[in-house]
């Protein structure tokens, strides 16, 4: 326990890190220590009768208390503040290398085509509102932003644009021909928004 609030006070005073951030962290570590422990009695068997006890506590309901997230999640910091220990001379070494975590994580950013930085429905809404008003007023700017968001072409895509790659012979400025993307499958044409 004295570690683990020393480790705290690093993560905030030292390494930077936002308090609520440090006390997740911290609350993960002991979750899976499940109580004190002294430093010295680990060791990997330890750590894996350990995290295998965390895996297996149940909620009233009986459904898990971790979800594989997080007890992989634990498993990690724990591996990180042990290192950290290491580190203090407080042990010799990291009995958590050793251990593997159990399960498959939830799928998230990258795997599901995601790149992490999108926005959220109401920062889009507010983004899009102000991109509006700024392009009504002549920004160049906030017009090849909103073709961005509107019709998902590269950057470098709008700035090769000419009016002659817009059709508009069906409807109005209904269609928008790439011819000169970077790759073949980027050769396209978009659907104009009205």
């Amino acid at each position: 326990e004295t570690a683990i609030v020393e480790y705290k006070r690093y993560l905030t005073e030292d390494k930077g890190n936002k308090k609520d951030s440090a006390r997740q962290t911290c609350s993960l570590i002991g979750a899976l220590f499940g109580g004190p422990i002294s430093l010295v009695l680990l060791d990997t068997k330890r750590i894996e009768a350990l995290y295998a006890a965390m895996r297996a506590r149940k909620k009233d309901n009986g459904e898990p208390r971790f979800s594989v997230d997080s007890h992989r999640s634990a498993l990690i910091q724990t591996r990180t503040f042990l290192e950290w220990c290491v580190g203090k001379g407080w042990i010799k070494e990291n009995p958590a290398i050793g251990v593997k975590g159990v399960g498959k994580r939830r799928p998230r950013g990258k795997s599901l085509g995601k790149a992490g930085n999108e926005l959220r429905i109401k920062q889009t809404r507010a983004w899009y509102q102000m991109a509006l008003y700024r392009a009504h007023r002549g920004d160049q700017g906030a017009i090849a932003a909103l073709v961005e968001l509107l019709l998902g072409p590269r950057p470098s895509e709008i700035v090769s644009r000419r009016v002659a790659d817009v059709d508009d012979d069906q409807a109005p400025c209904d269609l928008l021909w790439i011819p000169d993307s970077k790759t073949p499958g980027g050769r396209r044409t978009l659907e104009v928004p009205e």
